[in-house]
């Protein structure tokens, strides 16, 4: 029996691995989410630490093609242009079309929109200014059923992240105080031994 190669992230001590989920249509966990902790990860790692990315996608239209060119290019791409595409507020996701070709796409978040701000789809779809093709557009793979974003909508959405954020840094407080609480119970033992 053959051995089995080692992963990449195998060889790499725990803290100089980093993996980024990126999951299927729909799912809430987008390429913004992903974009930070690449930005984290390379801030704070050495240049030779593996960055592994995950598709788990179900969804036939969505090749590893498509997954990977969204994860490219968000990389890729000057800062200026996402400053200019408003991607920090944007959910970014992939496409292809029928063809294969692989295309980085808006993706819509209940309650949030696009890009959190009000648009009435199809009104007039900024997404067909940008590029030719059919399936950038916001009204194609639409989930059906979905009406369009309310200002409310957004300050709800506003209001229950910041709650959440609140809620996770309680969390991360309160797990700091139980490790710095058995840190020192460990010291203190190791100096009565």
């Amino acid at each position: 029996m053959a051995m089995a190669e080692k992963a990449p992230w195998e060889s790499a001590a725990a803290h100089e691995q980093l993996f980024v989920l990126i999951t299927g249509a729909n799912s809430g966990v987008g390429l913004g989410t992903a974009q930070r902790l690449v930005d984290e990860f390379l801030a704070t790692r050495p240049a030779t630490a593996p960055l592994v990315l995950l598709a788990t996608t179900r969804s036939a239209a969505k090749s590893r093609q498509a997954i990977r060119a969204a994860a490219v290019w968000l990389a890729l791409e000057p800062q200026d242009a996402l400053d200019d595409a408003r991607a920090h507020r944007v959910k970014w996701g992939s496409s292809s079309d029928r063809h294969r070709r692989a295309h980085v796409k808006k993706t819509e978040v209940e309650g949030w929109g696009w890009e959190g701000r009000v648009q009435v789809v199809g009104a007039h779809d900024d997404d067909d200014d940008i590029s030719p093709h059919q399936v950038l557009r916001k009204s194609t793979g639409r989930k059906h059923g979905v009406v369009d974003v309310t200002a409310e909508d957004i300050v709800r959405f506003e209001e229950l992240g910041a709650a959440c954020w609140r809620d996770m840094e309680e969390l991360r407080a309160t797990w700091e105080d139980i490790l710095d609480r058995q840190e020192s119970d460990r010291q203190e033992s190791a100096k009565g031994a």
